[in-house]
């Protein structure tokens, strides 16, 4: 049932309209969003706590140039004289740049690119923004403009949505399990550590995602930005 109710979401897609004018009363993110200090340094990444519009959130970005952490490879390897070839360190170094942004952020700065919304730094390929801090940027920014849940009949589910949407898949406790985005018959899905990677068909995203219980979709909501713009 699960499948077929993805495989019918996905149908309403093909006849949306291209919509990729930016219609929000802000040009950057910068507008409704300020850095407000560093709160933990690490040896390849740093946590920043900043303003979302009035909420506080917290990312964590890659610092650069990214290093190879000896120290917790040979706690890793129980073995404190391991000494690293260069195609260790090397692979090392890519699985960290490769590993900095996670769903959320790539979601997120997918999205905001779409609409001409300049994501200034703030969610790029050296981002990760953590369940908590997505789900208050979800909820107090953007709008659901349609949901299915997974255990409903197909024909329950018969309005379009349009094209360049935020997607979002919660589990059963009403969790963000995954996010991605969608645009021009491709969804755009960052997996976990693995690197991007677009999908005609979001059934082949939902078997990732067995334990989804609801498909959501939302846009970001112009209303709220113009209400902390006043």
């Amino acid at each position: 049932m699960k499948k077929y109710l993805i495989l019918f979401i996905v149908s309403c897609f093909f006849n949306f309209s291209v919509w990729s004018q930016n219609q929000y009363p802000i040009d950057s993110l910068s507008e409704i969003y300020q850095v407000l200090d560093t709160v933990e340094t690490k040896l390849n990444h740093y946590h920043i706590k900043a303003l979302w519009l009035d909420d506080t959130i917290e990312i964590r970005k890659l610092s650069e140039p990214v290093k190879y952490d000896l120290k917790n490879m040979r706690k890793a390897f129980k073995d404190s004289t391991f000494n690293p070839t260069k195609k260790d360190r090397r692979n090392s170094v890519d699985f960290t740049r490769q590993s900095a942004q996670n769903c959320l952020s790539y979601a997120l700065e997918r999205y905001f690119l779409y609409h001409n919304l300049k994501p200034d730094s703030i969610f790029d390929e050296n981002t990760f923004l953590g369940r908590e801090s997505g789900e208050l940027i979800i909820d107090k920014s953007f709008t659901l403009t349609f949901e299915a849940s997974t255990k409903r009949k197909r024909k329950a589910f018969k309005k379009p949505i349009k094209d360049g949407v935020l997607v979002i898949f919660r589990n059963q406790y009403d969790w963000i399990i995954h996010a991605f985005y969608y645009e021009k018959d491709i969804f755009y899905s960052k997996n976990g550590i693995r690197p991007i990677k677009e999908y005609h068909k979001m059934k082949n995203i939902f078997n990732r995602y067995f334990d989804t219980t609801l498909v959501q979709f939302y846009e970001l909501d112009d209303a709220r930005l113009n209400e902390f713009l006043d």
